[in-house]
């Protein structure tokens, strides 16, 4: 036991309501059935066949409902054993409780048919009880000791059953559990131990098999042990039905699932994953175009110093293509766009996408030596830029240097109208670089394809159109400026920019949304507080009908404080990766209910799907937390010039074979099929929508204490 301590996991992880409060008395209740004798025998002929002994099936069964059910499918177990030892021949005649408990090691990490996990767990059990001299309380302590554990193991195995195996040296205990079996009545004994959340318990009785579940009430979810309750009864009467069971891979999550389940489970989330509707597949750019011929006077960007119309736009957007032509740009080669808020870089991501090449966005104010190591990683040749000088004597000589300045009008049309698309909507669109975790950028490439079935899916859903204004506070190189770009122009409608002076500035979005007529907020939720902070109580915004918020934790207060500015509008939590295409879950909120603890992170969006999963890739049924991956349309291809990191995230799915990325977040499943997120597992936090490590905070924090 002392030797494999440090390898030793914690109890099930199971889902639990919250924490009971010490001063209050814990309650418990029973949950019981039986097997009639017909049921039990056949049980116990086809565990024979096995060579598995009834009481080694019953908790590799009782394991199996657990691992379904805990974050983890490596967990601790406790056995209660009766441990009257033959120290002596009067020792029968003594009265008293000759239980002691041992821990049980369950490992159902790897997948193996049911029975072959049978053994492992039979073959555990005997090899344990050789060592039954040194208990499982003593284990705990050494565990507790370790930090392995932070509270006793909390679900116990009680089996009065003949765990006997002829030839092993568990034969002993023959005829130690035949006697706990005729010492235990019928129970009036519910067992009420206060760290134990619960004991499940089994005995025989004129040939039926009993068996109990002992549970702390308002430890787990409600509704949660009917479930796993039930789901342990109708596995058992499966099992002696039919033998074809016994030999299949994780029998509780196959497509069979159904029979075992009755709450919200993997049939059911398969069935609302598929009926997502297809993606959208078409250039990024592509209905800007045709706004373009159908609706050339219409305003397109609006900035504080100037505004485009859709046809004078698509000319701008044409002269700096035809610039790229000239520099030789290649098709999904990358293009920096090195500016700051404006019209220009709009200009010059449509540009970068008419001939068929992807955008590099880079925020102008970062450090010299950052905007020269992404165009260096990014392999770029040219790079736009607004009008002035720029990095003299930094600027890297490989790179060309196009200027996107407000021209006169003659030469403008001078570049003529529309050129030949030269991408395909498989092709490259844009490469967002973000932090990685050792502080080098990772580049996540995003195809036309994938972003526009989330700007396809988004405009649909709240009918989005020509008479809409989407107010574009985010950088070019965060994700979500990809929706205020192009949720706008595929649609007619107008991005309006803030001056690149003021973008934190509340006042001045506020005089935006009123002089414009802004009719969509697209945010991180921090701004959006800064926004209704900055109003208070006295300004209203009648116009602004949809508040869009991703990127990080929303405050369940926030939708009181945003319908004062409107009473009507409509308030959407989104959430997703960069990997995946902006977003790809949402859940509109119409009120905020008493029983939440955060709001819910939703269901997956047209054309993806969002798994829980846990470490055997199988989906979590409700209640369980499991890690997020993310399929579908909105996928990325990967990340820029690193296969390696590639490869750890964006996985195939063993069980469907289907593409997903691993988000590294957490996430369960309500009863409704509503995800809730949970946080991450990982060191990293989100400050306004980007990931950072630890790492670098502290690092930061030290430089400016060092300061």
């Amino acid at each position: 036991w002392l030797e494999r301590a440090d390898s030793l996991p914690a109890g099930p992880l199971l889902p639990l309501a919250g924490s009971v409060k010490p001063d209050v008395k814990p309650r418990f209740h029973r949950w019981k059935a039986v097997l009639n004798p017909e049921i039990w025998g056949s049980l116990r002929k086809k565990a024979r066949s096995w060579n598995l002994t009834p009481s080694a099936l019953l908790a590799a069964c009782f394991a199996e409902v657990l691992s379904l059910h805990a974050k983890q499918p490596h967990f601790l177990l406790n056995l209660t054993l009766f441990n009257r030892l033959p120290i002596h021949p009067q020792l029968d005649d003594v009265v008293g409780d000759f239980t002691t408990v041992s821990l049980l090691e369950v490992d159902y990490r790897s997948q193996a048919p049911f029975f072959r996990r049978a053994q492992e767990v039979q073959n555990r059990l005997w090899s344990d009880l050789d060592h039954r001299l040194y208990s499982g309380i003593r284990v705990t302590e050494q565990l507790l000791r370790r930090g392995i554990l932070t509270d006793p193991v909390p679900v116990v195995f009680t089996s009065l059953l003949d765990m006997s195996q002829p030839g092993s040296s568990a034969a002993f205990f023959d005829q130690v559990f035949k006697r706990r079996n005729e010492e235990m009545t019928e129970a009036r004994s519910l067992s009420q131990t206060p760290q134990v959340w619960l004991d499940h318990q089994v005995a025989e009785r004129d040939g039926e098999l009993h068996y109990n579940w002992d549970v702390k009430e308002e430890t787990f979810p409600q509704g949660l042990v009917d479930e796993m309750f039930e789901v342990y009864g109708s596995f058992l009467h499966a099992l002696a039905r039919d033998i074809k069971i016994w030999e299949e891979v994780l029998p509780l999550s196959s497509p069979n699932a159904k029979q075992f389940t009755h709450q919200l489970n993997l049939q059911q989330i398969g069935e609302m994953h598929e009926s997502q509707p297809i993606c959208y597949d078409r250039l990024l750019h592509e209905d800007f175009e045709h706004m373009a011929e159908v609706m050339p006077d219409a305003p397109a960007v609006i900035t504080p110093k100037c505004s485009l119309s859709y046809s004078e736009l698509n000319s701008r957007a044409n002269a700096a293509a035809r610039k790229l032509l000239t520099s030789g740009i290649k098709p999904e080669a990358l293009v920096g766009i090195v500016m700051h808020k404006g019209w220009e870089q709009v200009v010059a991501v449509l540009a970068i996408l008419k001939v068929g090449a992807a955008y590099l966005p880079i925020d102008a104010s970062l450090p010299s030596e950052r905007i020269l190591e992404l165009l260096e990683i990014g392999e770029a040749t040219a790079a736009f830029v607004q009008p002035g000088d720029f990095m003299d004597g930094f600027w890297p000589s490989g790179v060309a240097r196009l200027e996107i300045t407000a021209q006169a009008e003659a030469a403008v049309e001078a570049a003529g109208n529309l050129l030949e698309h030269k991408a395909r909507p498989d092709q490259l669109a844009y490469v967002l670089f973000t932090s990685g975790s050792t502080g080098k950028p990772k580049g996540v490439m995003i195809e036309h394809r994938s972003a526009m079935n989330t700007v396809w899916d988004i405009n649909k859903r709240f009918a989005v159109d020509a008479n809409d204004r989407i107010l574009g506070i985010s950088s070019l190189s965060f994700d979500l400026s990809v929706y205020d770009i192009f949720g706008a122009l595929s649609t007619g409608a107008a991005i309006v920019l803030p001056d690149p002076d003021r973008l934190r500035d509340p006042s001045h979005w506020i005089g935006l949304i009123q002089e414009h007529g802004v009719t969509i907020w697209n945010s991180v939720p921090a701004f959006m507080s800064m926004l209704v902070t900055y109003c208070g109580p006295s300004i209203e915004l009648p116009k602004l009908r949809l508040c869009l918020l991703s990127g990080d934790w929303i405050p369940l207060s926030l939708l009181g404080e945003v319908r004062r500015l409107n009473p009507n509008m409509q308030f959407v939590s989104l959430g997703g990766a960069t990997e995946a295409s902006i977003w790809s879950i949402l859940y509109p909120v119409d009120e905020v209910k008493s029983a939440w603890s955060s709001i819910p992170y939703g269901v997956s969006m047209a054309g993806q799907r969002i798994y829980v999963l846990n470490a055997r890739m199988e989906e979590c049924p409700a209640w369980v937390p499991g890690e997020l991956y993310i399929g579908g349309a909105g996928v990325a291809v990967g990340y820029w010039k690193d296969p390696e990191k590639t490869g750890r995230q964006f996985i195939v799915s063993p069980r469907t074979g289907e593409r997903l990325y691993r988000t590294g977040d957490w996430g369960r499943y309500g009863t409704d099929g509503v995800i809730e997120f949970m946080g991450r597992e990982d060191l990293q936090v989100k400050i306004n929508g980007y990931r950072i490590e630890l790492s670098e905070i502290e690092a930061i924090i030290k430089s400016y204490s060092s300061v």
